[in-house]
């Protein structure tokens, strides 16, 4: 990808950059199951075709009205009679509906998947559903211009693995046994690790969770992370089925002893690798606190399928163990990520339908460094799988995506991260 000229970006309207502001525990802003509790309970589905403005900026919810966007984790319930195939899109209130996607699914399906989403002038999200299914949305924290309380984003050097509870695999943390059902393991998330260092400043960490579900006697069941030291929230992470490999990313806020629970439903190997964190800190130990600059409205940089649009649109599926670097600071779709950009954040979908396709996985890392021992994504033949991502940016402003089998990818995004 070449393409490296620069304009302003189309019908922007926020200009500064935004600090993070994790709310003190999870909330549940939407449920429309029937009878489930939540600040918005509407009883009936997401209507297919449709587009729902849902606000945001409630007294429920905790979110201000400085709020600008919102980060939390959105699960699709498709579990009805007469369900089927479809996908979400989130997006401001007042923009045009973008052509991109946060969530796909099939019919009988409960898939999770986090956000970054901004929001409109009054406060609130539009959720697209291109068929009608249930809907949920939590939300963690938000962004707003910077004052007391808010936190800088600190990407770390090159992604780590946190946790493996599965035996024998590496990790900072690995006890060689699963999560207990029905309980919650606290785990530490300040430490020095495999050449990082998450310091004693940070508050929230990032990154991306993984549930292997191959125990004996697995049975379905989710994760919930939240902040140590707090009461469980009503919310979910992660949803899973037996011999399922289920990705998510997570935004989690720190207890005051550094760590965060994990509340598993019933018991599994869960991963988790860390790309960065929030601190009060505007320099430290890693460099330059950044801060968010979401876009008007998400853009699709890379749609490797033929003949879709995106800016860059080459019409091959990544090739298997090989490395693709793709170029974020760019300017396409009304939208331009700058040169000073050092991290990106958006919304990442394998598509692997086509012939011949293994299972495999995906991991996202900053260009010029050396490819760590996370993961992305995990994929098997004939699925779509989504997932949200922050990426940090290499010293050309590109990122790299590395494939372990050949599949096609789409790249969506929604804000960048900078000084």
């Amino acid at each position: 990808f070449t393409d490296t000229h620069a304009v302003t970006q189309a019908g922007s309207t926020i200009t500064a950059g935004l600090q993070y502001y994790p709310l003190p525990n999870p909330v549940r802003l939407l449920d429309t199951r029937p009878g489930e509790p939540a600040c918005d309970t509407p009883g009936t589905p997401l209507a297919g075709g449709a587009t729902r403005t849902q606000p945001a900026r409630t007294a429920c919810s905790g979110i201000p009205s400085s709020a600008l966007a919102v980060v939390g984790n959105a699960t699709v319930v498709n579990t009805a009679a007469g369900a089927t195939d479809g996908f979400i899109t989130l997006y401001p209130s007042g923009a045009t509906l973008p052509t991109v996607s946060n969530l796909n699914y099939v019919p009988g399906q409960v898939v999770p998947n986090a956000f970054t989403v901004g929001l409109g002038g009054d406060g609130a999200l539009n959720i697209y559903a291109s068929s009608s299914t249930h809907f949920i949305v939590d939300v963690t924290g938000y962004y707003a211009p910077p004052g007391a309380g808010g936190l800088f984003y600190h990407p770390l050097p090159n992604p780590i693995r946190l946790l493996d509870t599965r035996p024998g695999e590496t990790a900072c943390d690995a006890p060689g046994v699963p999560l207990t059902g029905d309980a919650a393991r606290t785990e530490t998330a300040r430490v020095i690790c495999n050449g990082a260092v998450i310091p004693t400043t940070a508050q929230v960490i990032v990154g991306n969770a993984t549930v292997v579900n191959n125990v004996p006697g697995a049975t379905g069941g989710f994760i919930t992370l939240y902040p140590s030291g707090v009461a469980r929230p009503t919310v979910s992470n992660l949803n899973y089925v037996a011999d399922q490999v289920v990705p998510n990313a997570f935004t989690v806020g720190l207890g005051g002893d550094g760590a965060f629970n994990i509340y598993a439903s019933s018991s599994t190997h869960f991963i988790v690798d860390i790309t960065g964190y929030y601190s009060t800190e505007a320099s430290d130990v890693n460099g330059t606190g950044l801060l968010y600059f979401p876009l008007s409205s998400p853009v699709r940089l890379l749609d490797t399928r033929p003949g879709q649009p995106a800016c860059d649109a080459p019409g091959t599926p990544l090739a298997g163990g090989g490395v693709r670097a793709e170029l974020a600071r760019t300017t396409c779709g009304g939208a331009t990520i700058p040169a000073t950009a050092q991290a990106v954040s958006g919304n990442a979908t394998v598509v692997n339908n086509a012939t011949n396709t293994g299972p495999g996985f995906i991991t996202l890392y900053p260009s010029g460094a050396a490819q760590p021992t996370v993961s992305n994504l995990n994929y098997v033949p004939g699925q779509i799988v989504p997932n949200a991502f922050t990426v940090g940016l290499g010293s050309d402003g590109a990122f790299n995506i590395y494939a372990s089998t050949s599949t096609d990818f789409i790249a969506d995004l929604t804000g960048y991260f900078a000084p």
